[in-house]
């Protein structure tokens, strides 16, 4: 029990990598699945069986921890996420209409790609932008052009020798 202790205080967190965990089907153990998972986990103990007396703990652990992995692994399987759409073909024909609306003869940006280009083919656009915004917007990392922009001054009124009587937009 004291060595126990010892060990748990002497083990450093920090250093080990973390695995992210999968989670199991577990609510599918009702039924005939719940049938099928316990066959399947007398099968994979009945060979333990005769090796529980000759092994030592950790050995024993590993392999009753093995068996219920493979099984549950093999009949529940892992949860899968669902992400809810978060651009929803009512906001895709937004940004299709909002697209139109755009003035024709605009300069192109820093990524060179001028907006008569983006609304030739908007079925097109839409199909390969939304993915990339939906990529954006869960991991939370965009390209690194987009932090790239031109910025233009456009003067206010009054005395244009003076610096405050400009706005910079982008």
């Amino acid at each position: 029990m004291l060595l126990g202790k010892l060990k748990l205080h002497l083990k450093k967190q920090g250093n080990r990598k973390e695995v992210p965990r999968k989670r199991y089907q577990v609510n599918r153990l009702n039924g005939a699945t719940k049938e099928d998972f316990k066959l399947c986990l007398r099968n994979r103990f009945q060979p333990l069986a005769s090796l529980e007396e000759e092994e030592d703990v950790e050995t024993h652990w590993s392999r009753v921890k093995s068996a219920f992995t493979a099984t549950c692994e093999e009949v529940l399987g892992y949860q899968k996420k669902e992400y809810n759409e978060w651009i929803s073909q009512k906001s895709l024909g937004l940004i299709e209409r909002r697209r139109h609306l755009k003035e024709q003869g605009k300069a192109a940006g820093p990524d060179l790609i001028p907006p008569e280009a983006l609304k030739a083919d908007v079925d097109t656009t839409a199909t390969f932008l939304c993915p990339l915004f939906a990529k954006v917007w869960t991991s939370g990392k965009y390209p690194i052009d987009w932090k790239e922009g031109h910025l233009v001054k456009i003067p206010k009124k009054g005395d244009l020798s003076r610096c405050e009587n400009y706005r910079g937009i982008t």
